[in-house]
């Protein structure tokens, strides 16, 4: 009738009822729902996972990553570690160690490397933890070192300390050493998990006189989290 607006312009194929909707975020969730109606990866119908897992590369292989938290290959990224796509953990490890720069306009709008700084906390906190560490056996572990010691965007230096005090058993002397060069970072965020890791993990007997200097440090979570590390 008179008055009505005309419905706006879809630019989405129709999807058939049960089939993956193709937005990627709405694809996102809708990986995220069936693994869990599954009750896991391992028992999603072999056809299906390998579908889905071949979404999963399609988004890996877009250019369009640049839309963040939009983008298809950001989405890509989750659905490895959604998907628990081992596979492809080459592939994330490259781009979390990929340092080729930005032109500068890119620079000047906050960028930095060829992969974003939100692309690389993702790497972390997707693929890397619900595969896990071992998962991608020693080059992982040496690509998060790498991401806790170097990375300039804080949040991927957090995601690294976090994924090593959660996944690293007690004794090793390799990462403890790292979280507590970790502790000279300027970033509060970045502290609060380097000293959560040194809980769960630390173990050295100068420990605690390393900490003593955090007890009165102006971020209320790093004092808690230096009042409850080991004695």
């Amino acid at each position: 009738g008179q008055g009505r607006r005309p419905r706006p312009l879809s630019v989405e194929f129709p999807v058939a009822d049960g089939e993956p909707p193709t937005d990627p975020n709405r694809r996102l969730r809708y990986v995220r729902k069936r693994v869990e109606e599954a009750g896991g990866v391992d028992e999603l119908c072999p056809k299906e996972l390998a579908y889905l897992r071949y979404q999963a590369d399609r988004h890996l292989a877009s250019e369009e990553f640049y839309e963040v938290p939009l983008g298809r290959r950001n989405v890509g990224i989750k659905l490895v570690g959604m998907l628990h796509y081992e596979q492809r953990l080459d592939l994330v490890l490259a781009l979390l160690g990929d340092r080729r720069p930005v032109s500068a306009m890119q620079r000047w709008a906050g960028g930095d490397y060829r992969h974003s700084g939100i692309l690389r906390r993702n790497a972390i906190d997707f693929p890397l933890t619900m595969i896990g560490l071992r998962g991608g056996g020693s080059p992982a572990r040496a690509a998060v070192l790498a991401a806790l010691a170097t990375d300039p965007y804080f949040e991927v230096r957090a995601a690294a300390a976090r994924l090593l005090g959660d996944q690293i058993q007690a004794g090793d002397v390799e990462v403890e050493t790292a979280l507590c060069a970790a502790l000279d970072d300027h970033a509060d965020a970045v502290l609060v998990e380097v000293l959560a890791a040194l809980v769960s993990i630390g173990s050295r007997p100068d420990l605690l006189g390393r900490l003593r200097s955090f007890y009165l440090l102006r971020d209320l979570r790093c004092r808690q989290e230096t009042v409850a590390s080991p004695d």
